[in-house]
């Protein structure tokens, strides 16, 4: 009867210590030191602490005014630098060689901490790495800088096709603003990275650095499909040593390519279609890269028009004014 008595009281104590553990470490509970809000803590807020946020702030008015801004501020300094000669252009990227990296440095070690440090859990293995569709100009700048022939041409096909479609996609459609305020920091590190990938590709073709043609957009297919190898390949291993399916690097596994039929997709995602779904959304990618290139050369063509339209009209003033002599 005693040793039962001692046996009930080891597993009591077990449980208060496992107990008192979990409640410390729990990702579910907000550490003390957070309860006293500032205007710096809430800049640099986890997600965790907002936990009365509603999204509001996705294509609220503020958003849409900073979009605008950005517009603007791309098309006036592509007036003011489109006789930029091309060794500045490469200075261009050679300091976004610099500044893109250590954001995305920053924002993982930032999230890290809190996972880690604050909540007690472990590297976001699943979601941290930067194995994305927009990590690609992460990996791209380095080579657009310093690389020569074949490999800069496919570099730059894909920072002035897919790269624009990709940057303008997450920057419109600004997926961290369902979890972030706006006025925080993940937001920001995410709305200035997709700024840079848009502001990028247009700048390069709009100084003349580098013109895509209907088969850049090719290149910059076969370009991601070499690079989805690596994001692919984890997903496989991660989502089989995990017991949740939480690897899904550039939408390639669970279905996330297809947010709008997303329950049917997983329901006919099995294990022999698994492959298939990937190389389909692969391939798929083609398509806005093709809209990308579209609307390039569209948007080259009107200012063309003007172009030329502005030319005839100087002629005439030059001709009236030699009259008049």
């Amino acid at each position: 009867m005693r040793d039962v008595c001692l046996t009930k009281r080891t597993l009591s104590r077990i449980a208060k210590g496992w107990k008192s553990i979990w409640e410390r470490r729990s990702f579910r509970q907000v550490p003390e030191i957070r309860s006293e809000r500032t205007m710096v803590s809430d800049f640099f807020g986890y997600k965790l602490e907002f936990e009365g946020y509603d999204g509001g702030d996705l294509f609220g008015t503020t958003h849409i005014l900073f979009m605008v801004g950005a517009f603007l501020f791309t098309g006036l300094v592509c007036v003011l630098t489109r006789k930029m000669p091309k060794r500045r252009v490469e200075i261009f990227l050679k300091v976004l060689l610099v500044v893109v990296p250590v954001l995305e440095a920053a924002k993982i070690c930032w999230e890290s901490y809190y996972d880690i440090h604050v909540y007690g859990g472990q590297f976001n293995f699943s979601g941290l790495l930067p194995l994305y569709p927009c990590s690609l100009f992460l990996y791209a700048l380095p080579l657009a800088a310093w690389a020569k022939g074949k490999l800069k041409d496919w570099v730059l096909s894909f920072l002035t096709t897919m790269g624009v479609f990709f940057g303008l996609t997450n920057f419109v459609y600004l997926n961290v603003l369902k979890v972030y305020p706006l006025f925080t920091y993940a937001s920001m590190v995410s709305f200035n990275y997709h700024f840079l990938m848009v502001f990028t590709g247009i700048f390069l073709q709009a100084t003349g650095y580098y013109r895509p043609r209907l088969y850049s957009v090719f290149k910059a297919e076969g370009l991601f499909a070499l690079y989805a190898l690596v994001p692919a390949t984890v997903n496989y291993i991660g989502n089989r040593i995990s017991p949740f399916e939480w690897f899904d690097y550039c939408f390639l596994y669970n279905g996330n390519s297809f947010p709008f039929l997303l329950s049917q997709v997983r329901q006919a995602l099995g294990e022999d279609l698994r492959l298939v779904y990937t190389l389909l959304v692969i391939a798929g990618f083609t398509l806005p890269a093709l809209v990308a290139f579209g609307v390039s050369q569209g948007i080259r063509g009107m200012a063309g028009i003007f172009g030329r339209k502005k030319q005839a009209h100087a002629v005439q003033k030059e001709k009236y004014m030699s009259k008049i002599r």
